[in-house]
């Protein structure tokens, strides 16, 4: 009985996040992290969303705790609920997805940057409970939503954080 309860244990570690978190961003820069980009760059702010759980018993939905994400095949340092990462990119075309697990699927989204635009990623994600239930169990399908229309309105009342790259 203790090895199987062992295997679970590492089983459920191994699909635990090890990205490093995004780092609170304070002073003059969080007066100013809600301004417009530098000339000729776009901005993707970047937010935590839902936790949805479908089950045979039923469905919930929650915040997500946690979330972190990759553009164009580079990852960046996680953020926590209640925060919001931020950069300012080049125009063009960008795949946003989140981290992939091994026991996940991760659908990307695209953005077409331009100019001065505003883009808003939240990050979501839905557990499908298979029939016997339980978190090992079913399917773990990460999304990103994006958002073109009253992206700053939606993000102000967030906490500034910084997204690094993570090797």
């Amino acid at each position: 009985m203790k090895r199987l309860a062992l295997i679970g244990v590492a089983a459920l570690a191994a699909g635990c996040s090890t990205i490093p978190s995004s780092l609170p961003i304070t002073g003059e820069a969080a007066r100013t992290f809600f301004a417009q980009a530098p000339s000729g760059k776009g901005t993707i702010y970047f937010t935590c969303g839902k936790w949805f759980t479908k089950t045979a018993v039923g469905d919930s939905a929650n915040e997500s705790p946690a979330c972190d994400f990759v553009v164009n095949g580079k990852a960046y340092s996680q953020l926590k609920k209640g925060s919001v990462g931020r950069l300012d990119l080049s125009p063009g075309n960008y795949e946003i997805t989140q981290g992939d697990g091994a026991m996940s699927v991760s659908v990307p989204s695209k953005v077409d940057l331009k100019a001065g635009g505003v883009v808003l990623a939240v990050a979501n994600y839905t557990h499908k409970a298979g029939v016997l239930g339980g978190g090992m169990t079913g399917n773990h399908v990460f999304t990103v939503d994006i958002l073109t229309s009253g992206v700053v309105e939606q993000v102000q009342g967030k906490n500034p954080a910084s997204l690094s790259p993570v090797q």
